[in-house]
């Protein structure tokens, strides 16, 4: 295991609203979890599936794609701020899917 996945998911919270119409589906997973210190954290996610946003303390982080796994960039200010490197704590992921024809 790689060290962005050294982390312990305590909870999923998912959510997803179906489009008929649009044969297309929105969601969030919030993911609570164990913070072990790592700056960036990895989550797995197949096509077609794809990630809009992931948010964490009301904040916009970043990530890249590669296969199916996304690296995230978790902010380390509040880590030293609360002098903790194994803190309980909560990310949302947004995702959507869209249906496309062959």
């Amino acid at each position: 295991m790689n060290p962005e996945r050294r982390y312990n998911v305590l909870k999923y919270e998912i959510s997803f609203t179906p489009d008929f119409e649009n044969k297309s589906i929105r969601g969030s997973n919030t993911i609570t979890y164990l913070d072990s210190g790592n700056a960036v954290i990895q989550i797995d996610l197949q096509l077609p599936l794809e990630i809009d946003s992931i948010i964490q303390d009301n904040h916009l982080l970043t990530f890249k794609r590669e296969g199916n796994a996304f690296h995230v960039e978790t902010p380390d200010k509040d880590r030293a701020k609360k002098n903790c490197l194994v803190c309980q704590r909560k990310i949302t992921v947004f995702i959507m899917v869209t249906h496309r024809s062959r």
